[in-house]
């Protein structure tokens, strides 16, 4: 009876060690896929971070590339407006000297004897044609200055 206690224990004791050296081989290779999976995981939750960090940068990229746009639009209307107000304001006073120059010539030719009308005319057309020059520049400065 000593014998199959003998031989029974050491068959139990066997398949106890067996199974502990198994046990701890599969915890070892749980451990290492749960391993694997966290890094996954983080890996997943890393990504995942930064495209919304690159989102989130280029949203504001593009928010500020639109306000320089809109300064610029801003800026190029201004300039068209104060373009369109001088050209106005050119014809005005190109208009307002025809119209001088029309009624000296009609005066002039009732009074054609009166030379010095003739020479006024004269100026006039000299004087519209050097005003016309120089609001030509002021155009052209403006149009640097915006």
């Amino acid at each position: 009876a000593v014998e199959i206690q003998k031989v029974c224990r050491s068959f139990l004791a066997r398949t106890y060690v067996t199974n502990v050296i198994k046990s701890r081989k599969v915890v070892i290779i749980q451990c290492m896929f749960r391993k694997r999976l966290a890094k996954l995981t983080v890996e997943k939750r890393r990504k995942m971070i930064e495209e919304a960090l690159r989102t989130i940068a280029a949203t504001k990229l593009q928010e500020f590339m639109r306000g320089i746009l809109s300064i610029r639009r801003a800026k190029e209307e201004v300039r068209r407006r104060r373009m369109l107000k001088a050209a106005t304001n050119i014809q005005k006073v190109a208009r307002g000297i025809q119209g001088r120059v029309k009624f000296a010539k009609r005066s002039s030719q009732k009074n054609l004897h009166n030379d010095e009308d003739i020479e006024t005319n004269e100026q006039d057309i000299i004087s519209f044609t050097n005003l016309l020059s120089d609001s030509h520049r002021d155009l052209d400065a403006i149009a640097a200055s915006v």
